[in-house]
């Protein structure tokens, strides 16, 4: 080990480095023994290079008041299926009226059906007393 070289203290969080291996920033490239190091062409390559891409064309963004009207139709229509669907569920949910018959009218309706079985006695007089 050289004793002339400085020293500088670890940051707060960082690993040793073992001997023999390169870590991140190191020389070499490699993280870890036995691991491939970096892809070829990428920065950190030996003897690779990046080439240089031009400046893209600005992006066009669409007129600002469009996303409004967008967003009002969106909400409009998002609107008119929630009423849609409460309507539908409130009949869904009310049951047809029922029908009240009276008392009289459906003690006169069933005597008249007893009547078809007056010639058979006993079916007769079973179907009255009910």
């Amino acid at each position: 080990m050289n004793t002339n070289a400085p020293v500088t203290p670890p940051l707060p969080g960082a690993r040793p480095a073992s001997p023999g291996v390169a870590g991140p920033g190191r020389v070499g490239g490699a993280s870890r023994p036995g691991s491939p190091g970096p892809a070829p062409g990428s920065i950190g390559a030996p003897g690779g290079a990046e080439e240089l891409r031009g400046i893209k064309p600005p992006v066009e963004i669409a007129n600002p008041w469009l996303w409004v009207w967008w967003g009002l139709a969106v909400a409009a229509i998002l609107a008119m299926a929630l009423v849609a669907w409460q309507r539908w569920r409130r009949r869904a949910l009310l049951a047809p009226p029922i029908e009240i018959i009276p008392p009289h009218v459906r003690a006169r309706k069933r005597l008249e059906e007893a009547l078809l079985l007056l010639s058979d006695p006993n079916r007769f007089c079973t179907q009255v007393a009910d």
